[in-house]
């Protein structure tokens, strides 16, 4: 079975740390058969995001920038699709008054995303999002390097291809499966 490294910025990180963040929204989500549904989260090494940190906790969180910082089951995920012409009524006779485009999310799951509309849409430009649902997070006192995990990559030798495991050397544009090594 196989976990994901997921990238986000330190901000978003210290989100889902402090448990505020309890749903991480993406442009795709894993679909192979054998994903473990667990997600090992990378924080990427950028200065605006961690400027958005609060002052007082940036101290804890200067650790986790570049290593994988926690774990968390992902036990559902949601598909948030982008919709056009939906009617928009007013008045006093609740008319139709116009049409609009949206993503149609609960105001619930922004909170749980720590998202506005506003970023949601600008993220999100028209194309469907997933939400992957944080459970049993498991924060690293001692973050991990991309190192002690393996991903499968295919290589090429005399126009023949094949896949070995190697340890990554690149954190993830978005996610990529990989195996923890056993120590």
């Amino acid at each position: 079975m196989k976990s994901i490294i997921r990238s986000a910025k330190p901000y978003w990180i210290y989100l889902i740390l402090t448990g505020k963040k309890t749903v991480e929204v993406g442009k795709e989500y894993p679909k192979a058969a054998d994903w473990n549904k667990t997600v090992e989260m990378y924080c990427s090494k950028d200065m605006r995001s961690f400027n958005r940190i609060p002052e007082k906790d940036r101290a804890w969180m200067r650790k986790y920038l570049g290593k994988v910082a926690c774990r968390f089951v992902c036990d559902k995920v949601d598909k948030y699709n982008y919709h056009k012409g939906l009617t928009k009524f007013g008045g006093e006779l609740g008319l139709p008054i116009g049409t609009y485009d949206s993503y149609l999310i609960f105001e619930d799951d922004y909170k749980a995303m720590c998202l506005t509309y506003d970023e949601v849409k600008s993220y999100g430009g028209g194309k469907p999002l997933y939400g992957l649902h944080i459970t049993d997070l498991k924060i690293y006192d001692k973050p991990k390097e991309l190192g002690e995990f393996k991903k499968t990559v295919k290589k090429c030798t005399n126009d023949v291809w094949y896949r070995v495991k190697e340890s990554p050397t690149c954190p993830p544009q978005s996610y990529y499966y990989v195996e923890e090594l056993r120590g």
